[in-house]
């Protein structure tokens, strides 16, 4: 019996290592990705958005930093376009033929949105669950 909670132990800490191997090469090729849009950015999307930069963060995570142009942050309603946006982005994510490399490693997405003189106007998370 203990043999077999050796072997229960080592290979739960050999998955668990190359797990982190695979998070690692993971967030690496994201940094990479990262790196690429930035070489465009600032960068254009509609009249009243830009995507400014572009960066990962480890467990395989991606940060978009745009900014609102034209957008009085008085009568902006933070929740309204959050809930727009997200399921906006979602549905994008699950249909773009160009995230499926992305998609298939489970990345999370995070959307920062700031307005003219940068103050954060919404904050959006994009989970795998929310995409799949």
């Amino acid at each position: 019996m203990k043999q077999f909670f050796r072997i229960l132990s080592f290979l739960s800490f050999s998955f668990l290592i190359l797990s982190c191997s695979s998070n690692k090469k993971a967030d690496e090729e994201l940094k990479n990705i990262a790196n690429s849009y930035n070489a465009h950015c600032p960068m254009k999307i509609s009249d009243d958005t830009q995507l400014d930069s572009v960066y990962s963060l480890p467990n395989k995570i991606l940060v978009y930093k745009y900014t609102l142009a034209l957008l009085d942050p008085a009568s902006f309603d933070k929740n309204q376009f959050e809930e727009d946006r997200k399921s906006f982005i979602a549905n994008g994510i699950k249909s773009a033929e160009d995230m499926a490399y992305l998609r298939k490693l489970k990345v999370v997405f995070y959307y920062e949105y700031y307005g003219t003189k940068g103050e954060i106007l919404a904050k959006i998370v994009v989970l795998p669950k929310d995409y799949e």
